[in-house]
């Protein structure tokens, strides 16, 4: 069973940023990834740019990016230059923008803003021009239309990103039965639109980390825990069914996650916050691909098995390379 990997990171440190990518590529993982959180991390194309240099063979792209920070002729011309510097290699990450909308004061997009700055872009690649929002706008010279990949999580955004992206991003984390139940809004979109789920490449999204015990592996996790419950669950809670005993440490999370903190590391109040609330082996199990290689490898069959094509994990323990050496050596030769 062959089964992608990607790498997704958090540039605090660009020099740091490109040798794990460099670690990455040689090990074989598939993807290397940056968040696009401008308030809180480099500027994710400055540090792109550095990735595609630093390897020679993984994707790269922004995963994701938002339709509120930049005009679609900005974003269609960075990612198109990440294209050539990378020698056909980007892709696009777009989804609803979470942090660095909020750093701004601004809301995340809605599924309709999404659909509509996706189809900008599209157009922008295949026709150079296209209009957006009443006005026309042009783009002269891409090589190529670069793939555009859309992270999703709620029925709304799922069903949007079957219709219209060339590979959905599942935000709600690496449980079978959650991610069986997000394809069907997937697919649903996708026969809206005149195709079939086998037309979209699906990947599962969440933080992960191999080590020699599950609580090591887990307890470097806790922030990046934090965020993908309160971000997964404030969406889909009434849906989740989640046992009954932790709704209302759940939904305190969800109120009490401090977004200026954003993936702050497991000494930051949303890592205190899981710790506090009993929440780490819930979440963990839910949300991350984490534990022994041998849990790991297990939780990735039984993801491979739902249809999902490729797992983009997040590196946040402290020692990056550590990490990606253990996932790289211990849990990706199994689907090689």
């Amino acid at each position: 069973m062959r089964l992608q990997f990607g790498v997704g990171m958090l540039s605090r440190d660009l020099w740091l940023t490109a040798d794990c990518a460099r670690l990455a590529d040689d090990l074989g993982f598939d993807l290397v990834r940056l968040a696009d959180s401008q308030s809180l991390f480099h500027d994710c194309y400055v540090g792109l740019a550095l990735i595609a240099l630093s390897t020679q063979r993984v994707k790269v792209g922004p995963a994701v990016t938002n339709p509120v920070t930049r005009h679609p002729v900005v974003t269609a011309g960075a990612v198109a230059t990440l294209d050539d510097l990378s020698g056909g290699r980007a892709f696009l990450g777009i989804g609803a923008g979470d942090s660095a909308l909020h750093n701004l004061g601004e809301r995340p997009a809605t599924a309709e803003m999404i659909r509509e700055y996706v189809v900008a872009v599209r157009e922008l690649f295949r026709h150079r021009e296209t209009v957006y929002r009443g006005k026309r706008a042009r783009l002269t010279w891409p090589k190529r239309e670069v793939p555009i990949w859309i992270g999703a999580t709620g029925p709304k955004a799922l069903r949007m990103a079957g219709a219209v992206a060339d590979v959905v991003i599942l935000g709600s984390g690496f449980w079978p039965a959650r991610i069986s139940a997000d394809l069907a809004y997937v697919e649903e979109g996708a026969r809206a639109a005149g195709r079939r789920l086998a037309d979209v490449e699906l990947w599962a999204f969440g933080p992960g980390n191999a080590a020699d015990t599950r609580d090591a592996a887990i307890r470097p996790l806790l922030a990046a825990l934090a965020d993908r419950g309160r971000h997964a669950l404030a969406r889909q809670l009434a849906d989740e069914q989640p046992p009954p005993e932790l709704v209302p440490a759940l939904q305190r999370l969800a109120r009490e996650y401090r977004l200026e903190e954003h993936q702050g590391g497991a000494t930051s109040s949303n890592a205190r916050l899981v710790e506090e609330l009993g929440l780490a082996d819930y979440l963990a199990a839910r949300f991350a691909l984490a534990g022994t290689p041998q849990e790991c490898i297990a939780q990735a069959r039984a993801v491979a098995a739902t249809g999902v094509r490729g797992l983009m994990l997040t590196i946040v323990s402290p020692d990056a390379r550590a990490s990606i050496r253990a996932i790289g050596e211990r849990v990706l030769p199994a689907f090689r």
